[in-house]
């Protein structure tokens, strides 16, 4: 009995030994490990644009349109402009008495061709009682020259004197100074001017 005592106390010795090598050995050797560190992207700077330049350009300048002011025509203008009106109409009426019909139109202005020539205006004009009793209807710009511009300038008289008035500073009305039998003055629309390149054209 006393050697299984000793049999079972060895026994359980040798057991708790290899029970505590074999545990020893089976146990993982712990190590610490830093905790892993939070790493913060770059900032990435947006790119700078730099500020568009800024060219200034010239102003121009704004033409302010002053009216006209007849006040303002100086008597030397008047009276130089007077004459030079004077010798345009002078030359105009010489040749209406010739029958010169280009070189009547050469002293139009586009614009009063453009009317005067247009059929409308001719078929108003040939629609007179003056045109309708003498049978005569107007086709083109010379039929009105021959019918109506030559009759209404003969009765002209080119001694009367010439008067202007300024419209603009390169427009004028032209105008015939009459005396009547009774010492009226009378004054007659001629026509009305305008000075292109230094020489007068008719506009009306």
């Amino acid at each position: 009995m006393k050697n299984n005592k000793y049999y079972y106390l060895n026994t359980l010795a040798v057991f708790t030994v290899v029970f505590i090598i074999v545990s020893c050995e089976s146990t993982p050797e712990y190590t610490y490990e830093e905790p892993p560190q939070v790493v913060q992207p770059p900032v990435v700077q947006p790119p700078v644009t730099p500020a568009p330049e800024i060219i200034e350009e010239p102003q121009e300048e704004i033409a302010i349109d002053i009216p006209f002011d007849p006040s303002q025509v100086t008597e030397e203008l008047h009276a130089s402009t007077r004459e030079e009106v004077s010798e345009f109409i002078d030359m105009v009426n010489h040749l209406i008495k010739d029958g010169d019909y280009h070189g009547w139109e050469a002293v139009l202005s586009p614009e009063y061709i453009a009317v005067t020539a247009s059929s409308e205006n001719l078929s108003r004009i040939s629609d007179t009682i003056v045109m309708r009793s003498s049978r005569i209807v107007l086709r083109t710009l010379e039929d009105y020259f021959v019918h109506v511009v030559g009759p209404s300038r003969a009765s002209v008289n080119t001694d009367d004197n010439i008067d202007i008035e300024f419209i603009s500073e390169r427009r004028v009305r032209a105008f015939s100074i009459r005396i009547t039998n009774t010492g009226v003055e009378q004054r007659v629309m001629l026509y009305e001017l305008e000075k292109v390149d230094n020489s007068w054209t008719i506009l009306n």
